[in-house]
């Protein structure tokens, strides 16, 4: 009886398994793309951040604004950095990963 029931769930689990092999296929593809356009723009925001501080520095009309402004291409530089969202999506696509493996080993 136990090995009906352990045989009709891995039947039923079969869907979501094939669905998380092309989830997780697709994922890791527009990672790898995402991965080098983010170095890419952290360079450039991080680049334009240090000039508009620069700026800021000897250009005392700018203000707060100009700061704010330098401050948030630094942030923007992180974020799209391989430490931020790229981060997450690699932890993302793990558990995508370790779920579906769980999924056929049951």
């Amino acid at each position: 009886m136990n090995i009906i029931f352990k045989i009709f769930f891995k039947m039923l689990s079969l869907p979501i398994v094939l669905i998380l092999i092309l989830l997780i296929a697709i994922s890791k593809f527009v990672y790898s793309i995402l991965e080098i356009i983010g170095i890419y723009l952290m360079m450039l925001f991080v680049f334009l951040g240090f000039v508009m501080m620069i700026v800021c520095k000897f250009d005392q009309s700018l203000g707060k604004e100009g700061w704010m402004a330098a401050i948030f291409l630094l942030v923007m530089g992180f974020i799209v950095s391989p430490y931020g969202l790229v981060a997450i999506l690699e932890a993302i696509i793990d558990k995508l990963d370790d779920l579906k493996d769980s999924l056929i080993d049951f």
